[in-house]
């Protein structure tokens, strides 16, 4: 069974409809110049799936003021931060997911340090404009130079034909993929009905 995370929640209605089709984690980004950043907690928090905080080089100040805010269940950071705050955000306690943006096979020797310490890698399409998800597919063949078995996700441009690319992918560390905009009707507003014939086919492809 595949996990799936849906990132980008804002709208109290939204976030429930998209919890009742059983997703296992639902994304809150905080990084400000994201259209879909989200500063004070909805009316409504999902409490069927873990939250994630999804953080841009952040301080540790911060993530400790978030994940008490919004009450995380994991912090994801999506930029180019240090082994050493990693390290110190493990030690709050919560679930660590650490993006990468592979371009090379030879990109994969930069995990080594952050191995110990994450709970999950998130492998995105490289970009040198604004960090954070692009919405943007990478060369998924690379994955098969990743050599640890620390689990990962898969994200960057995912959509609902993506499924039998999806199930070509053997990796037995590959735990799941993360969605986003490309399921969307606006930023931060997310189509139920497409997760959920999604999520349908996903389980089903996965079961087969």
């Amino acid at each position: 069974m595949l996990k799936l995370k849906v990132c980008g929640m804002r709208c109290p209605t939204n976030i429930q409809e998209v919890e009742a089709i059983g997703v296992d984690y639902m994304g809150f980004i905080f990084h400000p110049s994201s259209p879909r950043f989200i500063d004070t907690p909805p009316s409504y928090l999902p409490s069927k799936c873990k939250r994630v905080g999804v953080f841009v080089n952040p301080t540790l100040k911060e993530v400790k003021r978030r994940a008490k805010q919004f009450q995380l269940d994991l912090i994801q950071l999506h930029g180019d931060e240090t082994i050493e705050l990693c390290q110190e955000v493990k030690e709050l306690g919560l679930e660590l997911i650490k993006a990468f943006h592979p371009k090379t096979t030879t990109d994969f020797l930069a995990l080594s340090p952050y191995l110990p310490v994450v709970d999950y890698l998130l492998f995105d399409h490289s970009t040198t404009a604004q960090p954070g998800g692009t919405g943007v597919s990478f060369n998924w063949e690379l994955l098969n130079h990743y050599q640890d078995n620390t689990p990962f996700l898969l994200s960057g441009g995912i959509d609902s034909n993506a499924v039998p690319s999806i199930h070509e992918i053997t990796h037995p560390s590959f735990a799941g993929v993360d969605i986003n905009s490309r399921f969307e009707t606006e930023p931060g507003i997310k189509s139920a009905n497409q997760i959920r014939t999604f999520k349908k086919h996903l389980n089903y492809e996965s079961n087969k």
